[in-house]
């Protein structure tokens, strides 16, 4: 989850206008994209506009109406991102114990009950292999590391060379910042059997090992910070104290507190971008960890408190949610509870919403880490504040709260968003795009605040 640098959190937009469309994106739901060009690409759809290139899950597509006399040319956009994992996956054993708590579970698992799954296998003292990992499996998705540890360690006498099950193993030790334990587990998974997502955390991992021997770290009641250089002692401090403060408000606000410690590595901008491999536009990272640039920065600024107040606000809707949030609701509330305002950006959005050339929410469910230019990454970020505003707004950040819990119970978001707002994504679009509308017109060349 990214936050923008001081130098794009400035910039603007020129509302350029749009060269007549050649293709339509027709999406699920009755929703259309007029663009220059668009492609399939595995699992996503592209299309370009004048800002940028931009893309959404391939699920979220009914067709691509191509409307140019010549054929858009087919090719691959750059643009990628990873991730620090592979989709973390459950695969059952082929020895499998047919046991009543074993198939309450997977009947669970068939309905998305996470809690309903631990809570099925948590009684059984004899698990089977898939039993374990399946336990393991909505441990891990409920982001309680430390219990997937003990839920899946105990077959590694048996079964230690299981990939899948190194990899849990590596995956829990990273979020517990447990960090030569989940560089060996993560190699022995990668020994037994290839996978790009894993050699990616592994590499991550492997880039950060510096920290050990040339920095330090501090720790307060909510907070471990590994820092570079000793030099950064005081600064780290400094930032210990700011984040226990934004602590402080942020849980007041969501009414939650995080149970976890929540890890934050500060590193100098060329080890910042070596780590992480972000575009340069990005001013930090939160993968369940807080990476932050410092490079000559001597104490904290009210730019830093801005960058750690976004990324904690990740922080708390990861654990709140146990990650089942849009990325674009994730990105807009971060940017609405910072204080972040479109100003003269809203006008390019106002234009964009006239022509109906606004970014479906389906369209911002994917990192915004794959957005090549500053310019294209500011348009999703400004449709998701819109957003996020709107609902915020509607009937106060109460009862945004209230959707965000029913997210970490495992509710699906289409079915939260009608339980607590009795809309769908699709009236929650056009009620977006009135709102934008309706502001353009009461600050005719003005920047809006949208708070």
């Amino acid at each position: 989850m990214i936050a923008r640098a001081a130098a794009i959190a400035g910039a603007v937009l020129l509302g350029a206008a749009l060269p007549t469309s050649a293709d339509i994106v027709h999406l699920r739901g009755g929703g259309r994209i007029e663009c220059l060009e668009a492609w399939i690409d595995q699992s996503m759809v592209y299309y370009r506009i004048a800002e940028g290139t931009l893309a959404f899950p391939i699920a979220s597509l009914d067709r691509i109406e191509k409307t140019a006399v010549e054929d858009a040319a087919t090719h691959a956009p750059g643009l990628t991102d990873p991730g620090i994992q592979s989709e973390i996956r459950w695969e059952p054993s082929l020895s499998v114990t047919d046991t009543p708590a074993y198939t309450e579970a997977r009947a669970a698992l068939g309905r998305g009950d996470l809690r309903a799954v631990v809570e099925a296998l948590s009684g059984t003292t004899q698990r089977s292999l898939s039993e374990g990992m399946l336990l393991g499996f909505a441990l891990i998705k409920l982001q309680r590391w430390g219990k997937a540890v003990t839920a899946v360690e105990p077959f590694l006498v048996d079964h230690e060379s299981d990939a899948l099950l190194n990899y849990y193993l590596g995956l829990c030790h990273y979020h517990l910042g447990h960090d030569e334990h989940a560089v060996r587990f993560l190699r022995r998974s990668l020994e037994i059997e290839e996978d790009p997502g894993v050699r990616d955390l592994l590499e991550r991992l492997q880039r950060q090992s510096f920290l050990v021997t040339s920095g330090g770290s501090s720790r307060t009641s909510h907070f471990m910070i590994k820092y570079d250089s000793p030099q950064n002692a005081r600064l780290a401090q400094q930032m210990l104290d700011s984040l226990e403060r934004s602590f402080t408000d942020q849980a007041r606000l969501f009414s939650y507190s995080p149970p976890d410690e929540i890890q934050v590595i500060l590193t100098s901008r060329h080890h910042f971008y070596d780590i992480t491999r972000a575009p340069e536009w990005t001013g930090g990272i939160n993968d369940g960890r807080i990476y932050l640039p410092i490079g000559g920065l001597e104490e904290v600024t009210e730019e830093a408190e801005r960058v750690m107040r976004h990324e904690l606000v990740h922080s708390f809707l990861r654990m709140m949610t146990k990650g089942n949030l849009p990325v674009w609701l994730n990105e807009g509330i971060s940017m609405y509870v910072t204080g972040e305002e479109l100003d003269d950006y809203t006008r390019v959005l106002a234009a964009r919403a006239q022509e109906n050339q606004l970014v479906p929410l389906a369209g911002l469910d994917h990192s915004f880490k794959g957005y090549a230019g500053a310019e294209s990454a500011e348009l999703a970020y400004g449709e998701s504040l819109v957003a996020a505003s709107y609902l915020a707004n509607l009937y106060g950040f109460e009862e945004l709260n209230r959707l965000l819990r029913s997210l970490g119970e495992g509710t699906h978001f289409d079915d939260a968003l009608r339980q607590r707002y009795k809309m769908d994504v699709i009236e929650l679009e056009r009620n977006v795009r009135a709102h934008l509308l309706k502001e353009a017109a009461r600050h005719p060349g003005e920047g809006i605040r949208i708070r």
